[in-house]
């Protein structure tokens, strides 16, 4: 940040961490309020293997990547809002209502008085709150925006602020998906064919729902799609530090004296490193 040419001073780090498989990953980047503002040099490193603490900018390694990147710090305006976090619901939620809160900072000079929050679920209409209580420079504030109602499956939801004289839109907006799950009763068959009650682990995760195109699996055993993992292509290895999981819904079996699980689970595996696992809990 004090543009000298020197990746290596300690407080230069400005994010970290361990990733395991394919991207895209994203962090967020605090940029301190003494930073020269100008164009500077931002220094990408990933490692294969070790650990972030362990990983140098100026180190050598067998296999990995480093990428000089130039960016430009931009002086703080006076009105300047956005969504830093939305807060609730998170990324799996178990009931058709969820509460919807989300943290708003003020990145600008000036004090807000009064700031427009807006969310947009499943591309539908924007629905507004104006928070009118003061929030200072750098300071942020927790804006409650009421309960949503969900989908079962995947939701889109994003959540915006609209601020008079805000002209970075940058940091206005935060999106994430939203996966309610689904209770289904017994008996309960399922083919993918008409929707979609599944759900991955929507953290890092190479399961894809729909028409297998690869070599080996290139069709489902009914119909025409499947949860496969990556539908047209091998899978990647240490995709995850622990498996990438597929769950199934819910399912009620209330009344039943007995029940069975049957399913059609195909499998190409590398046999010295990879395995397949079902697991079940009740």
């Amino acid at each position: 940040y004090n543009r000298d040419g020197t990746f290596t001073e300690p407080d230069e780090v400005a994010f970290g961490f361990t990733f395991n498989g394919p991207g895209p990953h994203t962090g967020t980047v605090t940029v301190p309020s003494n930073a020269l503002v100008g164009n500077t040099m931002m220094r990408v490193v990933a490692e294969h293997y070790g650990t972030a603490s362990g990983v140098t900018p100026c180190g050598t390694y067998s296999y990995g990547e480093t990428e000089d990147y130039m960016i430009m710090i931009a002086p703080k305006i006076s009105q300047d809002a956005g969504v830093e976090k939305i807060l609730t619901p998170g990324l799996v939620a178990p009931n058709a209502t969820a509460p919807l809160s989300v943290q708003v900072r003020n990145f600008g000079s000036d004090s807000i008085t009064s700031v427009d929050v807006s969310y947009i679920l499943n591309g539908g209409t924007p629905v507004t709150v104006t928070h009118s209580t003061q929030i200072d420079t750098l300071g942020f504030a927790i804006v409650n925006l009421g309960n949503i109602s969900l989908n079962y499956g995947n939701n889109t939801l994003c959540v915006y602020t609209t601020l008079a004289g805000d002209v970075n839109a940058f940091n206005d907006q935060k999106c994430i998906n939203v996966f309610r799950e689904a209770t289904v009763n017994a008996p309960y068959t399922d083919d993918f064919e008409t929707s979609n009650l599944w759900f991955n682990d929507t953290i890092t995760t190479q399961w894809e729902m729909g028409a297998p195109g690869g070599s080996t699996i290139s069709s489902a055993h009914s119909g025409t799609n499947a949860w496969v993992t990556r539908l047209d292509t091998n899978y990647l290895p240490q995709s995850f530090s622990g498996g990438d999981f597929l769950i199934t819904p819910r399912i009620v079996v209330t009344g039943y004296d007995s029940v069975y699980l049957k399913f059609w689970h195909q499998m190409n595996l590398d046999a010295s490193n990879d395995i397949g696992i079902l697991q079940v809990a009740i």
